[in-house]
C-alpha cells in the first residue's frame, strides 16, 4: 500500500468499508479521524475549565475517575480497537462494553456532567473556592428507558450495518452512545445518594434485559450481521461463532459490569442503614 494511502487511512473513521484489521498489522492500525479526535479533545478542555471554574483541584478522586474515563474512550475510538470493531462483531461488542459501561461510569463518577456543563458556562470563578456546581438530577427512570432503548436500536441489524458503513451515522451513534450512558450513569450514580434502593433496582433491570439482548446473540442460528463475516474469515473464526462470542461479551461480561455496579451500590446502602438503625435504638 504506498504511504500516502496509510497515512490517510489513519484519519478516517473505524467503518466496515475501510480495510480490515490484519492480524499481523493490528497494532499500527489506530484511527485519528477529526471527527473523533476534535470532540475528545473539547471533552477534556470543558472538564479542566469546569475545574478550574468550579476551583477545584485537579488531583481529586472524582478528577483522577473522569481521567480513567476519557482514557477509555481513547483506547475505545482510537486505538487499535476502533479499527478491529469494524472487523468483528466480537470486537465491536467489546468497544460497547467501554462505551456503554466502563467509560460513562468512570466519566460520572468524575462529577462529568457537572463540571463539563461549568465549563460550557460564561463568567468567573466562584468566590467560594468549596462551592459546587448545582447537581443535576436527571429523571433516573425515563433516562434508563431511553438508555435501554439505545442499546438496542444500535444492535438491529439495519441500523447497525449503517453505523458500520455510512459516516454521519457512524459520529452520531458514538455521539448517542456515550452521551446517553453518561447521562444514564450519572442519574444513577445521583439517585444512589438520595434513593439507593431504586438505583439498585434499576441496575438489576438493566443488566436483565442486556442479558436478553446478549442471549440472542449467542443463540441466534443464522447470521444477524454479515457485514463483518469477511473479517470474521480473516481472522480465522466462523462469522457466526463471531457473532456468538459477541453476545456472550454482552451476556456475561456486561452483566458482571453490571452487577459490580449494583453490589457496590448495595453495599453503600447496607453501610447507610447500618448507622441508621444504632441511631434508633
Amino acid at each position: 500500500m504506498p504511504v500516502t494511502d496509510a497515512a490517510l487511512d489513519l484519519f478516517a473513521l473505524c467503518l466496515a468499508l475501510a480495510p480490515a484489521a490484519l492480524p499481523d498489522l493490528i497494532w499500527m492500525q489506530w484511527s485519528f479521524a477529526p471527527a473523533i479526535i476534535l470532540p475528545l479533545g473539547l471533552l477534556l478542555v470543558l472538564y479542566f475549565g469546569g475545574l478550574r471554574r468550579m476551583g477545584n483541584a485537579g488531583a481529586s478522586t472524582p478528577s483522577v475517575a473522569f481521567h480513567a474515563g476519557w482514557v477509555l474512550l481513547v483506547v475505545a475510538l482510537v486505538s487499535p480497537m476502533c479499527r478491529l470493531a469494524a472487523t468483528l462483531t466480537s470486537a465491536h461488542m467489546a468497544q460497547v462494553m467501554v462505551l456503554a459501561i466502563m467509560a460513562p461510569f468512570l466519566l460520572a463518577l468524575g462529577r462529568g456532567w457537572e463540571m463539563i456543563g461549568a465549563g460550557m458556562r460564561s463568567g468567573d470563578a466562584p468566590a467560594d473556592p468549596e462551592a459546587q456546581p448545582a447537581r443535576p438530577r436527571l429523571p433516573l427512570t425515563p433516562v434508563a428507558i431511553l438508555y435501554g432503548v439505545t442499546l438496542w436500536a444500535l444492535h438491529a441489524p439495519p441500523v447497525y450495518d449503517a453505523i458500520l458503513t455510512d459516516p454521519t451515522m457512524h459520529i452520531v451513534s458514538i455521539f448517542a452512545l456515550v452521551g446517553i450512558s453518561l447521562a444514564f450513569w450519572t442519574s444513577v450514580l445521583d439517585a444512589a445518594r438520595h434513593a439507593p434502593g431504586r438505583a439498585v433496582m434499576i441496575l438489576f433491570a438493566t443488566m436483565a434485559h442486556t442479558g436478553l439482548l446478549g442471549a440472542i446473540l449467542t443463540f441466534a442460528g443464522t447470521l444477524l450481521y454479515p457485514l463483518q463475516a469477511a473479517g470474521a474469515l480473516i481472522w480465522g473464526l466462523d462469522p457466526l461463532a463471531d457473532q456468538q462470542l459477541a453476545g456472550l461479551i454482552m451476556w456475561v461480561v456486561g452483566n458482571g459490569l453490571y452487577l459490580a455496579a449494583g453490589l457496590w451500590l448495595a453495599y453503600g446502602l447496607m453501610g447507610r442503614l447500618g448507622p441508621e438503625a444504632n441511631a434508633e435504638r
